[in-house]
């Protein structure tokens, strides 16, 4: 079988295929005292530093292991992270 889509990277891939069936996504919602935002907006900041650090190092490791052209995928990670839109 012969699969086309567009890719989100360079290079073909050979195995099988996994079929994914979406659920609805439950996301819990809940109320944050006045009192704690600052520190949630302080855990927010933190978690977005330590995942901009792990896709650099996997960029990092993924173009000493394969080539100057497979990571670019991570920068658009990267820049996706440093949007306002997503930080508002």
């Amino acid at each position: 079988m012969l699969i086309k889509g567009v890719p989100a990277s360079p290079g073909i891939v050979a195995g099988k295929a996994f079929v994914l069936k979406s659920e609805a996504l439950a996301i819990p919602k809940y109320k944050i005292p006045q009192k704690e935002i600052t520190l949630e907006i302080k855990r927010y900041m933190d978690a977005l530093a330590r995942t901009r650090k792990e896709l650099a190092g996997i960029q990092k490791k993924v173009e000493t292991e394969l080539g100057e052209s497979y990571p670019d995928i991570f920068s658009a990670h990267l820049l996706i992270l440093d949007d306002p839109t997503l930080r508002e």
